[in-house]
């Protein structure tokens, strides 16, 4: 394993907490989901793609823009 220190804002680090808190994880976990998503997204965008937010319906609510 490769460790990692990261300097943020209290505001960030407070949202932090709070992504952890919500999905009962580690803040190592959420910051490994952040880092696959944003993978996720550099991919899509390569590929002439991109990501959307979509409601329960499938409907796309908004795109997700880097």
């Amino acid at each position: 394993m490769v460790r990692f220190s990261v300097e943020m804002s209290p505001e960030l680090a407070n949202k932090f907490e709070e992504m952890s808190e919500a999905e009962h994880t580690s803040k190592s976990d959420i910051f490994m989901r952040a880092l696959f998503l944003m993978h996720v997204a550099i991919d899509s965008k390569r590929g002439g793609n991109k990501l959307a937010v979509v409601d329960k319906s499938g409907r796309k609510v908004s795109d997700i823009i880097l």
